[in-house]
């Protein structure tokens, strides 16, 4: 591609965008407003689903690395009744969908796999502007600007910009997500796909951002109705221990 990539925002999906691109030999720079890598905690453990957040890795083929940092035993489950009798129980054998890991540990996994330089820490993004033939001016808190030739914003609801050529979006910047783990999956997986595209369609940007959220867009909506339904079922007056089961049971364990 002999347009250069800018992404806005070190986390999860942003560098797993990175990542995909460096693989393919598409040049990138990512530009993250925190001065460093430990200016600020990362949060606890994750989930990463085999349906999305592994597929992201696969493609960024960072899958030993993932294993690596897995935390064993985190997939048992169990359901106690008010009474104290177990009503389902599952243990961690290894095969489940959903294993847990620190994220922190898979945030430094993706930037290790990336070359030198290609983030830069304590860019905070102050304007935009749209200089003709899909080109944006970014500028900086510092006062430094840079130009993209493809603009992505990867910082959250910060990133929220307006859907313009040379610009698209991805995870929360795209379609805020709950905070149950579910938004840094699709946010993942959200990357890898931009960055397939993009390899896909090397000398046509916008064919490759419209391949992308043609299939960005349905599924974060499908994922916030299944999530939402899930959520109203929990705090209905009719929970009891067996609906519980029945939604860890039925709806994809």
């Amino acid at each position: 591609m002999h347009t250069p990539v800018t992404i806005i925002g070190a986390g999860l999906g942003g560098l797993t965008l990175a990542r995909v691109l460096h693989v393919h030999g598409i040049p990138v720079t990512v530009y993250e407003a925190d001065p460093s890598p430990s200016a600020r905690t990362q949060g606890g453990m994750l989930d990463i689903h085999d349906y999305n957040g592994q597929l992201a890795l696969e493609a960024a083929g960072l899958m030993d690395g993932f294993h690596s940092i897995v935390l064993e035993g985190r997939q048992a489950m169990r359901v106690i009744d008010l009474d104290g009798s177990v009503q389902f129980e599952e243990a961690d054998d290894g095969t489940g969908g959903r294993p847990e890991v620190m994220r922190g540990a898979l945030r430094r996994i993706l930037l290790d796999s990336l070359a030198a330089g290609t983030v830069r820490w304590g860019h905070k993004v102050s304007s935009t502007r749209a200089l003709g033939e899909g080109r944006h001016e970014v500028t900086f808190a510092d006062g430094t600007t840079v130009v993209a030739g493809l603009l992505v914003g990867a910082d959250g609801a910060w990133s929220r910009w307006d859907r313009v050529p040379g610009v698209t979006l991805l995870g929360d910047a795209a379609h805020l997500a709950a905070p149950n783990g579910e938004g840094a999956n699709l946010a993942m997986l959200d990357g890898a796909e931009l960055g397939q595209a993009l390899a896909a369609h090397p000398d046509d940007i916008e064919a490759a951002i419209d391949e992308y959220e043609q299939a960005m867009f349905p599924r974060s909506t499908e994922v916030a109705t299944f999530e939402g339904a899930g959520v109203h079922r929990i705090d209905s007056d009719d929970n009891t221990a067996q609906g519980l089961i029945n939604m860890f049971t039925e709806e994809g364990r």
